[in-house]
């Protein structure tokens, strides 16, 4: 139940007028995922930093963490995609798996690059 709560609260706030999803921006958000993940991987900090957005926050068990340097040792490195919902050319939400875990993510394009805005674990949902 929760996680539909979160589904629906991320799609509130993703909502946008650029348009219907396209494939285009899908394979754009995957290559993104798996860069921040290849980053995450081999501990290149200021890389993972770099793919997230100004406004990032990381939830997890309720407390809000900003974008430093101490969330990327707490985000996963090996999350795959189990869903995309609500792609458009300049937003996506993405339900991720990483071991038993689940997260719910929300990625905005600026400036011309995918950034990930809000990471948030939903395990247990």
């Amino acid at each position: 139940m929760r996680i539909h709560v979160v589904l629906f609260a991320l799609a509130a706030c993703a909502t946008t007028s650029e348009g219907p999803r396209t494939y285009q921006a899908e394979g754009q958000v995957r290559d993104a995922i798996d860069a921040t993940n290849e980053a995450a991987r081999h501990h290149q900090t200021d890389a993972v930093l770099a793919m997230l957005d100004p406004g990032f926050v990381l939830i997890d068990h309720g407390a809000t963490y900003p974008r430093d340097t101490k969330v990327v040792g707490m985000m996963p490195v090996d999350r795959r995609i189990i869903k995309m919902d609500h792609v458009t050319a300049s937003q996506a939400i993405v339900i991720s798996k990483s071991g038993t875990q689940r997260y719910a993510e929300v990625w905005v394009r600026r400036d011309g690059q995918w950034k990930l805005s809000r990471f948030e674990d939903v395990s247990g949902s």
